[in-house]
């Protein structure tokens, strides 16, 4: 036996690199465990030996990886000993003498892995997993499952749990934690000699300040996928200028869920009082009427804060955002946590209601591809955006015309060609490739019509920060869970390399799609495991700590055969130089106040103080009901109701305000219906006079649709590799919007659609002139609307004739009518109303 140290620096053991397990997690052993001849519940400060230094050097060795109590010999002993009883008992110590070899492993991997919250099955011996050139050397072949083994753990979990605590895989050396200096001496690749390996004293643990230094740098690096603050609040938030007592009795009022873990069927994932504790990562929509693609979009968008985040709402890019894409913001930030299944499929079905509106290719009960949904809800959100140009290249090789502007694009996704043997199994990497590929890119030629035409080369100026993939039903995607490299040439033509790591995505099986996601956050230790969402299973919670298929391919091949419809991966930033050097000055600087004994606080550079937001800002606008809220006032003073009017007549109410609408934008309306008519795609009226449907199932290929070369944004797609856009479904026509209006939708006030129910009606399924009735969609002249805000009104033509008259009559005694004001001047006219009142007060 080897000589014991005099003390617990002289040992050396290696970094921890995943996250401590916590024996407090763990209930207490019974009061009469015996622990090497003693009780559990013995007054363990007053045992004489092991000694205090002894103690020391076993919590360094055999409580390494765990969280608890090292910081007196009682709670060194009572440590020791509840490890003891939750170790396999193959692993247990049933002398003092086994305690004194120190050549035994200790660490989580020792413990039950039947025990939850199931520990990492890592070790002094073995502190990361094995790699399987690692395994096969210790004997994998001759590796047996155990009976007992939980079905939630890979084998490769438990072929290292079952590793012997004596003669460990001969490891290079002990990894130890990077540190700072040695960064930024990395990047000066500085010639002086190596700083001394500092020594920390009374065991000091330097993890918590090495992740704190490094989540402050990385989150400095990725500061524009931050929430906006004009973002719908996740907490709530006070923006009202009180003016009075009654305005301090108005308070936020919000729920939360109580759940932490949620009891499944390890298999089935439903509800199961002796099921596996998978960890509640929040909720979904509950599935009905096939609504699973729009289920998990809006599980995405929650997942990723689409159209929350600081680059997706800069430079006043909120005021570009659609209905759909205001209508989905809201509709990934409801509070699905707190509602029943009714609730949740009605708040679901107002968003399923908008799209069918919205694209008449989308329609209720009907398969829809999910990256259908998600193309119409985000196509503005620039954290999904790839900005570039593409720079003529060769003429065409028919005409020899060649191409002289330099044409800029922005796309949204990567969307790669199929080429024979794909569905055999391809890798995402050679997708990736062949979609953004650094050869000449032909299209097909404006002028001889020859497909092979001119070519372009594509130039970056801006990466996605969030990269998304699509792949249809003739591809079987393989590797996609690992990092993917995208190679480009920068717009100053130097060839880059930039690194994505897999995020999740939307998969489907046997006509039914659900979520896996990455259930490791941005620089946490990957340790593989997934988060999975399905509205049909448990309500529709997202659930966590589900085992990957193999570490290669996290995902079951199953949700894998047949396409991939939506994919996504995160952009790894580096810190600049920039930062590193700021970091370091930072720490020196520090160290150099300490070094002379000056107070920190007093002596550094002040920090700035947070600004507050003094006044509410403008939100977007509500288009889908507000009973999503997670946030709502109520006043602790009662305050009488407002009645309501009763038997509003529709027609009138729609007839007034389309005739509003004539008179203020000198449009006639009913010529404006026959003028949208005219634009529509003629290959939308067809479908619709003939109820064909667009798509037949949910895994159906973007590509499918390009002959229809109205639906590309850039026109012509290329004509090899792949787009780098989804496809542009037609919308139902909206009427413009009014001279100076604001935002860049053009549906800010009313939509209409006026299809016959005939087939063989007149103007390719739509109503012949001479109809006495025009069919409108309901007004939202309030942002806040009921739980049907896409009713089909019919109006008779001679009411909005009626309507015309009067407001004519009111004009020619007003001489003008006037104009309607708008929320943001209302808030304003507000703050100027009680700045007024306040400064009457003081006088």
């Amino acid at each position: 036996m080897q000589q014991f140290p005099s003390g617990p620096d002289e040992i050396q053991v290696p970094w921890e690199q995943v996250p401590k397990y916590s024996l407090d997690a763990l209930p207490d052993p019974p009061d009469d465990y015996m622990f090497l001849g003693r009780p559990y519940n013995s007054n363990w400060s007053k045992i004489r030996t092991p000694l205090l230094y002894q103690l020391r050097i076993f919590a360094k060795l055999f409580l390494w990886g765990f969280e608890c109590g090292t910081d007196s010999k009682g709670a060194i002993h009572k440590s020791l000993a509840k490890l003891n009883y939750y170790m396999r008992p193959e692993y247990q110590f049933r002398t003092q003498d086994e305690m004194f070899d120190l050549s035994r492993d200790g660490g989580p991997r020792l413990l039950r892995y039947t025990i939850r919250p199931t520990p990492f099955p890592v070790s002094r011996h073995y502190p990361g997993l094995l790699t399987e050139d690692e395994m096969r050397q210790l004997g994998a072949e001759h590796y047996a499952r155990p009976a007992d083994a939980p079905a939630d753990l890979d084998d490769k979990f438990i072929f290292q749990f079952l590793l012997p605590p004596h003669t460990p895989m001969t490891l290079p050396a002990i990894p130890q934690p990077p540190q700072l200096s040695q960064l930024v001496e990395g990047a000066q690749q500085s010639q002086a000699p190596e700083p001394q390996k500092y020594k920390y004293l009374n065991d000091f643990n330097p993890n918590p300040v090495r992740e704190a230094i490094e989540k402050a740098m990385v989150n400095l690096c990725y500061k524009k996928l931050e929430r906006h603050p004009h973002a719908p609040t996740m907490a709530p938030v006070g923006t009202r200028v009180a003016v009075s007592n009654n305005d301090l009795g108005i308070v936020q009022v919000g729920t939360h869920t109580t759940v932490s873990e949620v009891r499944l069927n390890p298999h089935t994932h439903k509800f199961d009082p002796a099921g596996f504790p998978f960890p509640y990562r929040g909720r979904g929509p509950v599935w009905a009427d096939g609504s699973c693609a729009i289920d998990t979009v809006i599980v995405i968008g929650m997942l990723t804060q689409a159209g929350c985040t600081m680059i997706d709402r800069e430079n006043g890019m909120e005021e570009k955002f659609t209905e759909i894409e205001k209508a989905y913001i809201q509709v990934t930030n409801m509070n699905w946590d707190a509602f029943d299944d009714k609730v949740s499929i009605e708040l679901r079905h107002s968003f399923y209601n908008l799209l069918c509106d919205h694209i008449p290719d989308i329609k209720r009960g009907e398969s829809v591809p999910p990256w259908v949904v998600w193309a119409e809800s985000t196509r503005n959100f620039a954290q999904f955006q790839v900005k570039y140009f593409e720079e003529p290249k060769d003429a065409c090789s028919m005409c020899e015309r060649v191409e002289t502007e330099r044409i800029p694009v922005v796309g949204n996704c990567l969307n790669p060609y199929k080429q024979d043997g794909d569905n055999q199994g391809v890798e995402m990497s050679k997708l990736i490739e062949r979609a953004w590929s650094l050869e000449p890119i032909h299209y097909s030629c404006g002028y001889c019509l020859e497909p092979k035409g001119p070519s372009r080369l594509r130039y970056v100026t801006e990466l996605p920060l969030r990269l998304v993939v699509t792949a249809g039903s003739s591809f079987r995607v393989l590797g996609h869970t690992q990092n993917q490299k995208l190679v480009y040439r920068d717009a100053d033509g130097n060839i880059q390399t930039a690194v994505y790591r897999w995020m999740g995505g939307v998969y489907y099986k046997n006509d039914h799609v659900r979520v896996f996601w990455n259930d490791s956050e941005r620089g946490e230790f990957d340790m593989g495991n997934l988060r999975k969402y399905d509205g049909q299973d448990a309500g529709g919670v997202i659930i966590g700590n589900v085992s990957p298929y193999s570490r290669e391919e996290r995902v079951a091949p199953e949700w894998l055969q047949e396409g991939l419809p939506v994919a996504m991966y995160e952009l790894v930033i580096n810190p600049s130089q920039d930062m590193l050097h700021a970091a370091a000055e930072t720490i020196t600087e520090m160290s150099n106040l300490i070094a002379q004994d000056k107070p920190f606080l007093v002596q550094h550079y002040p920090w700035f103080p947070l600004v507050e937001r003094k006044s509410p800002y403008l939100p977007l606008e509500r288009i889908l009901p507000d009973t999503g809220e997670r946030y709502y006032e109520k006043a602790l003073t009662p305050t009488p109701e407002v009645q309501q009017p009763q038997n509003t007549d529709m027609n009138e109410v729609l007839a007034e305000q389309l005739a509003e609408w004539r008179m203020q934008s000198g449009t006639d309306v009913l010529e404006s219906l026959n003028a949208e008519m005219e634009q529509m795609d003629p290959g939308l009226l067809q479908r619709l006079a003939h109820s064909e449907p667009l798509f037949s199932s949910f895994n159906d290929d973007p590509n499918d649709l390009i002959n229809h070369l109205e639906m590309w944004p850039e026109a012509a797609p290329p004509q090899e590799g792949g787009t780098t856009t989804f496809p542009n479904l037609p919308k139902t026509p909206t009427m413009p919007s009014a001279p100076g209006a604001p935002g860049a939708s053009k549906s800010p006030y009313w939509n209409w659609i006026n299809l016959s129910p005939n087939k063989n009606a007149k103007a390719g399924g739509f109503r012949s002139p001479g109809e006495k009735t025009v069919t409108v969609v309901n007004i939202r002249d309030d942002c806040r609307v009921g739980p049907s805000p896409y009713q089909l009104y019919k109006v008779p033509v001679k009411s909005i004739k009626a309507a015309m008259r009067r407001l004519s009559a009111a004009q020619l005694q007003s001489r003008s009518l006037p104009k309607k004001r708008s929320r943001l001047e209302e808030l304003k006219d507000d703050e100027a109303g009680n700045k007024r009142t306040m400064r009457k007060s003081k006088r």
